[in-house]
């Protein structure tokens, strides 16, 4: 099973609508003792008058199994989501990890 233990690059984000202006800007981070945190933000570097800037954080416990990764949220920028399990898909291709929105 590939390790996601590391800081790892947003390089390209799909949502629709886009809540970061299309550019999203991010970092996550896994430690090998089982603890993960993730930072995502609208990248430009200016933004249209009387828009503001997105930002969303969260950080947890995890647990990985080689293709499903499970967060129990601890802490978050939006609050609603702190007490919950985020489970995504993850699989890796040429270097990079692939994560799939919330199964």
């Amino acid at each position: 099973m590939r390790s996601i233990v590391g800081t790892w690059k947003l390089v390209y984000a799909a949502a629709r609508p886009s809540p970061y202006g299309g550019t999203a800007l991010g970092r996550v981070t896994f430690t090998a003792d089982g603890r993960m945190m993730s930072v995502v933000c609208d990248g430009r570097k200016e933004l249209p008058a009387g828009v503001s800037r997105e930002y969303s954080s969260y950080c947890g416990n995890y647990t990985y199994d080689g293709e499903k990764l499970v967060t129990r949220i601890d802490a978050a920028s939006n609050p609603s989501r702190i007490g919950s399990d985020q489970v995504r898909g993850v699989r890796f291709c040429a270097g990079c990890a692939f994560a799939r929105g919330a199964l």
